[in-house]
């Protein structure tokens, strides 16, 4: 048997025995490394290990993964004319409004550099053939200190290019603190495309939260609708956390099971960044992202990163077979994968906004998890799915944008919406076009049993003014007058 193949049968027998179909979410950081020496040890007994001999500056670079989580290369990947040919070559293609292009597919942006929303990424096909990056993914800086500190031959499983734009609030849950549990344990390449300082959105991780020595590393993520997850960890592990800035074309390795996001750019502000995982096997998000569904040539990607590095350390080419092996297409885009069902796009307003088909639908908050997959079908017209939900308090339209617009102006906030905390002796909510500034120290209250969600300015200040409770139409100005 090819023993490509016969590494990931094997993987998935350990893992059914266990009774996992290689889903990490379910597992603390501690199980998951646990299942991860198991996986290595599969690995190494079918595909030969040679440990690479390493650069002096290779040595630095896995010493500060090993100590801190992360190793940020000073040196650039890419020069300022593959950076330009780069974006001379994205600037002409489409992109799609999801952190996974795959997430959010039936809407093609295609003009991405001037897009108003606050997030873009670019498919599979369309990678593959831009100049210079997946060159880089065979390269010696990188496969070699990859490769030492997951102490096996890695699977190479996914990459992206993400565009960030400024926006008033966080847009997507990368922008929160979390791990990724894509595989029990992986490395995660960031290239930045463009200069990223403090206000551009720079990488935030928390380093040493890839260590089992804390308490945080026991307790296991939260699963919600559609494998959704929540990380939490516990803050008396006191983990520095790290903002990594550089310049356009510099990048980082990082242990992603660390805990890490994604800062939101200032107004104004962009961040566009490569990213690429090597991690165990034939893992759950491989399936998911769907990379073969866009139709990409495994040959181009052969070519690219064909070297003489890799061909000597890599002599089955395991590393890159998810890309490099032939496939078919039809059978790509025939398959359903979490991608196809509703997925969460963003919180705006107290509302969850989510895509199904060709249209977004924005759901209360105050509603909980709402599965629009009983209401409506995937190929329903935008006035058929309004048809269908008429009688529900849910709004539809097939523009993210101008869905989310309407909300801001005619119905923000339904239901009591906490926005901040701890500022100045205040918590922040807001319910309806109104913010309310609240005394910590008057305790837990239920706002929405004191003033109504149609009270004007004058009756809520009326009805809360008693409780030293500061209202005003303007998040802004309210912060201005208690800080």
């Amino acid at each position: 048997m090819n023993p490509k193949k016969e590494v990931d049968i094997k993987i998935s027998k350990y893992l059914a025995s266990i009774g996992n179909t290689y889903e990490p979410f379910h597992f603390s950081l501690n199980e998951k490394l646990e299942h991860a020496s198991e996986i290595k040890r599969i690995v190494n007994d079918q595909i030969k290990f040679i440990a690479p001999e390493l650069t002096p500056n290779e040595s630095d670079h896995l010493k500060k993964i090993e100590k801190t989580g992360i190793t940020q290369f000073d040196t650039p990947f890419l020069d300022e004319d593959q950076l330009s040919d780069i974006h001379s070559y994205l600037s002409k293609q489409q992109a799609y409004p999801a952190h996974i292009p795959y997430y959010d597919k039936e809407h093609p942006i295609r003009h991405p550099y001037n897009y108003k929303g606050q997030i873009l990424s670019f498919d599979t096909k369309t990678i593959v053939e831009a100049p210079h990056l997946i060159n880089l993914l065979s390269s010696r800086k990188i496969l070699n200190v990859v490769t030492h500190y997951l102490g096996t031959t890695p699977t190479f499983f996914d990459l992206n290019i993400i565009f960030s734009f400024g926006g008033e609030e966080k847009y997507h849950e990368t922008q929160h603190f979390h791990r990724d549990h894509d595989d029990f344990h992986h490395c995660l390449l960031m290239v930045y495309l463009n200069d990223v300082d403090m206000e551009s959105g720079g990488h935030l991780y928390a380093t040493n939260s890839h260590q089992e020595a804390h308490r945080s590393s026991s307790i296991a993520p939260t699963i919600g609708a559609n494998n959704s997850v929540t990380d939490t960890y516990d803050h008396t592990d006191n983990f520095v956390m790290e903002t990594v800035i550089g310049r356009r074309g510099t990048g980082f390795i990082s242990d992603a099971n660390g805990l890490h996001a994604g800062s939101v750019p200032a107004i104004g502000k962009r961040r566009m960044i490569f990213w690429a995982r090597y991690g165990l096997g034939e893992n759950y998000m491989w399936k998911h992202h769907n990379h073969r569904y866009w139709g990409f040539s495994n040959r181009t990607f052969a070519e690219k990163v064909n070297n003489q590095s890799y061909s000597k350390n890599c002599l089955n080419g395991h590393v890159f077979r998810f890309f490099t092996d032939s496939y078919d297409v039809k059978e790509a885009r025939s398959i359903s994968t979490k991608g196809d069902g509703c997925m969460r796009k963003t919180v705006k307003y107290g509302w969850n906004i989510g895509v199904y088909g060709k249209n977004y639908f924005a759901m209360k908050q105050s509603d909980g998890s709402v599965a629009i997959e009983d209401y409506v079908e995937r190929d329903d017209t935008l006035e058929a799915a309004r048809k269908k939900l008429s009688k529900n308090d849910i709004l539809v339209s097939d523009n993210e944008l101008e869905l989310i617009e309407s909300i801001k102006i005619h119905r923000p906030y339904p239901q009591v919406t906490g926005i901040l905390s701890d500022q100045n002796g205040y918590n922040i909510a807001a319910y309806g076009k109104n913010f309310f500034a609240v005394p910590q120290s008057i305790g837990a209250i239920n706002l929405e049993e004191i003033v109504s969600l149609n009270d004007d300015r004058t009756t809520l200040i009326n009805k809360t003014q008693h409780l030293d409770i500061i209202v005003h139409e303007d998040q802004k100005s309210l912060l201005e007058i208690i800080l």
